[in-house]
């Protein structure tokens, strides 16, 4: 489209195939919204750019509902169902400490649309090995940002230990909105989470990322490992995260976060990509 195209890209592994660093190559320069995956291309020999990512305030805001007519206090896990989030070994290692305890809920926006509401449930049903938990709710697709948006709203805290992330979108608007977060200490959650609006949880080690649907093995694409957390270490953040909730519902630093990643912010700083490119020519 042009002779000195900027293009802003997500990834979210550690190994650039040759294939995807072409394609960098190819283009006048790429922004990456995680400074992780600026450092690994530019460790396989392609300069990059930082682009971080906006908060959406006009589709997602605080609604001061009353959700629930009890104290409970609860915990929200978003992004599409995959091995890459880490949602199998999360559920399963927070009902370790949390099911049947009605003080505590999880509610679960999970649901991948690019598979079938069958394999949806399929895979459900196995991490959860065909039980129910009275405090675990799984969302199905939510066709509208005001719902997504109350989903959101209606937790206290925010689970975010993927293993891979370009930013974390559902945690980061989240976080924006108040909730308090317990978010791994890696990738692109590194942009915008810190010790302040969250409770971090230091990555343990790596596994492959291959899981035989979103990413295979010797692809040109999507290759490499993805971060691993310690369950220990999880559990411990979780009750800090609860102590924190237990203090003060509103997480005021994540408020402010909102108010440092914003639209503005973002486009004028496109517009100084755009210009510096420009003046290349």
């Amino acid at each position: 489209y042009s002779k000195n195209q900027v293009l802003l890209s997500f990834y979210e592994l550690d190994s650039p195939t040759p294939v995807e660093t072409n394609i960098v190559k190819n283009n006048s320069k790429v922004l990456f919204s995680s400074k992780y995956s600026c450092d690994i291309f530019r460790a396989a020999g392609v300069e990059t750019g930082y682009m971080p990512l906006a908060f959406d305030s006009d589709n997602f805001k605080t609604t001061n509902k009353t959700y629930f007519q009890d104290d409970r206090i609860t915990f929200t896990l978003a992004g599409k169902l995959e091995k890459r989030k880490n949602h199998d070994k999360v559920i399963k290692t927070w009902l370790k400490r949390f099911a049947n305890d009605n003080k505590y809920f999880l509610n679960c926006a999970i649901y991948n649309s690019f598979l079938s509401p069958e394999d949806n449930n399929s895979l459900i049903a196995n991490i959860v090995e065909n039980k129910k938990y009275p405090n675990v709710q799984f969302l199905g697709h939510m066709s509208k940002n005001s719902i997504y948006n109350d989903f959101l709203n209606a937790g206290d805290i925010v689970l975010g230990l993927s293993g891979g992330e370009g930013w974390g979108l559902p945690e980061f608007q989240s976080v924006c909105l108040g909730s308090h977060g317990v978010i791994m200490d890696a990738h692109g959650y590194k942009g915008w989470a810190n010790s302040k609006n969250s409770t971090l949880v230091s990555p343990a080690g790596k596994i492959d990322a291959a899981d035989g649907i979103f990413f295979k093995k010797g692809f040109p694409f999507n290759q490499g490992e993805i971060f691993d957390f310690n369950e220990d270490e999880f559990i411990a953040a979780c009750e800090d995260a609860i102590k924190k909730v237990e203090s003060n519902r509103i997480n005021e630093e994540g408020l402010k976060t909102a108010k440092e990643f914003t639209i503005s912010k973002m486009l004028d700083q496109i517009i100084l990509e755009l210009e510096q490119c420009r003046s290349q020519q």
